[in-house]
C-alpha cells in the first residue's frame, strides 16, 4: 500500500529534535517486514542527517524525484508532488494491504482479520501521478520500479471500486451485471500480475529461489520453499487468524494464488443464487472450507513454478493499462 503521512512524520521528528533532551540518541526503525512503503522509511532515516532538504518536504520531494528518475524532469517532480501531497497523507493502519490481496468476502461476511484495504485519497489523484510519471523521461531501474508500483496501487484501488459495484449488483440480484463485473475483475488481476512481473522486487519466483538456495539438499530446499510460501500467504496453518498477514502483490502470486481465490468466490456466489438462497452462512462455510484448503495446498504442495527474473517493459505496459482503465 502507498500510505504514510510524511508531514506528520516530519512534525513529530522535528519536535523530538527540539524537545528530546538528553535521552534522545538517534533515529532507527524496527521493521517487521521488508519491501513495504520504502519511501516513507527512506524519509524517516534520512532525517538523521541535518541537511537543508530534510527540513523542507517540498525540497526533499524534488530531490527524491530527481534521484528516482535519474535526471531533473518536471513531469516526474509534479508526479512526486502529487504523491507526497495527496497520497502519502494518512498513517498506515495495521494490516493494511491492497484489496486484491485480501481473501474475498462481502463486507457483512468478513473472513480475513488481517486485511484492511480502504484508502483515504481520490484514486484520480493517483491516476494523474501515474500519467505524469509516464510522461517523464526516466533513465534507471528506480524509475521503472516507481511506474510499476504506482500502477499496481492504482489498479488495486480500481479493483476495489469494481468490487463495490459487484456487491451492489449482488444485492439487486442483477446476474448479468455480476457476470460482467466478475469478468472485469478477473482480467484486472491478470493485468496487475503483468505489471508487477516487470520488477525484480515484485517476483514470487525470486522470493522462492532465494529461499531454496538455503537448502543443502533437495529436501531442505523444499522445506525452505514451503516456509517462504507460507509466510506470504497463510503465515501458519490453514484458516488461522494471521492469514494474509504478510500478503504481497507480487508477480506469480497474483495469478496463481489471489486470482483463484477470487474465482472461487465468484463461483460460490453464483452457485448460491442458482440454488435460490443467496450467499448465506451455509454457502459461506462451503466457500471458506474450499478456499482455505487451496491456500494451504499452494504452499504445502508447492504448486506452480515461477520465473525468478522480471519480464516486460514497465513503462510500455503501464501506458497500455492507463489507457485501458481510464475509459
Amino acid at each position: 500500500m502507498l500510505s504514510g503521512n510524511l508531514k506528520e512524520i516530519d512534525r513529530r521528528l522535528e519536535n523530538t529534535f527540539a524537545c528530546g533532551g538528553e535521552n534522545f540518541e538517534g533515529i532507527g526503525s524496527t521493521l517487521e517486514g521488508f519491501d513495504c512503503n520504502p519511501f516513507v522509511y527512506e524519509y524517516v532515516l534520512e532525517k538523521a542527517w541535518d541537511m537543508p532538504q530534510h527540513h523542507d518536504i517540498a525540497q526533499w520531494t524534488q530531490c527524491l524525484a530527481d534521484q528516482r528518475t535519474g535526471k531533473v524532469d518536471e513531469n516526474a517532480r509534479a508526479a512526486w508532488k502529487i504523491l507526497v501531497d495527496s497520497i502519502y497523507v494518512s498513517p498506515t493502519s495495521p494490516w493494511q494491504k491492497a484489496f486484491v490481496d485480501a481473501r474475498p468476502a462481502f463486507d457483512h461476511h468478513p473472513i480475513t482479520y488481517h486485511a484492511r484495504s480502504r484508502f483515504e485519497y481520490g484514486n484520480s489523484n493517483l491516476r494523474e501521478a501515474l500519467r505524469l510519471l509516464l510522461a517523464a523521461e526516466g533513465r534507471n531501474t528506480a524509475y521503472s520500479f516507481d511506474v510499476a508500483n504506482v500502477t499496481r496501487q492504482w489498479l488495486s484501488n480500481n479493483f476495489h471500486r469494481v468490487f463495490d459495484l459487484y456487491a451492489e449488483a449482488y444485492g439487486n440480484r442483477d446476474r448479468g451485471k455480476m457476470k460482467e463485473l466478475a469478468a472485469e475483475m478477473t482480467e484486472m488481476l491478470d493485468d496487475i500480475d503483468e505489471i508487477v512481473s516487470t520488477q525484480n522486487a515484485f517476483l514470487v519466483g525470486k522470493w522462492i529461489a532465494d529461499a531454496r538456495r538455503w537448502g543443502a539438499t533437495p529436501e531442505e530446499a523444499d522445506y525452505f520453499e514451503s516456509n517462504a510460501r507460507n509466510l506470504i500467504t497463510t503465515w501458519s496453518d490453514a484458516g488461522m487468524v494471521l492469514n494474509d498477514y504478510a500478503a504481497r502483490t507480487w508477480g506469480g502470486l497474483v495469478k496463481t494464488y489471489y486470482k483463484p481465490r477470487w474465482t472461487m468466490f465468484f463461483e460460490a456466489v453464483d452457485r448460491s443464487l442458482d440454488e435460490g438462497s443467496g450467499f448465506d452462512e451455509e454457502h459461506l462455510t462451503q466457500y471458506y472450507d474450499s478456499v482455505t484448503a487451496y491456500e494451504k495446498s499452494w504452499w504445502d504442495e508447492r504448486l506452480y513454478d515461477f520465473p525468478s527474473s522480471p519480464c516486460g517493459d514497465a513503462k510500455e505496459i503501464a501506458k497500455r493499462l492507463l489507457d485501458k482503465y481510464s475509459l
